[in-house]
């Protein structure tokens, strides 16, 4: 899977991470890529790793972002990417 940025500004920030959004190819379809910010607390790791966890075990549910997969060939910059929904 390539994903193709979209835009510089990011979609948003949070407590560990920032969002931007990205065209995953093939089919272009949009996804939200969220970033771990390089200098976390290790509470702060483990709360990302453990929604990757989550949202991994849970698969589709109606109510939840739809889970397309991570990155996380090196672990401290782990990316989790969701469908990107308006």
């Amino acid at each position: 899977m390539i994903f193709l940025p979209v835009d510089e500004e990011p979609l948003g920030k949070g407590a560990f991470g920032v969002v931007h959004k990205a065209l995953k190819n093939p089919g272009r379809k949009a996804v939200a890529v969220k970033t771990v910010k390089e200098k976390v607390t290790n509470d702060t790791f483990k709360a990302a790793l453990s929604e990757l966890k989550i949202l991994a075990y849970i698969g589709y549910h109606p109510h939840i972002v739809e889970f397309i997969g991570a990155i996380t060939k090196d672990i401290k910059q782990c990316k989790l990417i969701t469908l990107f929904v308006k």
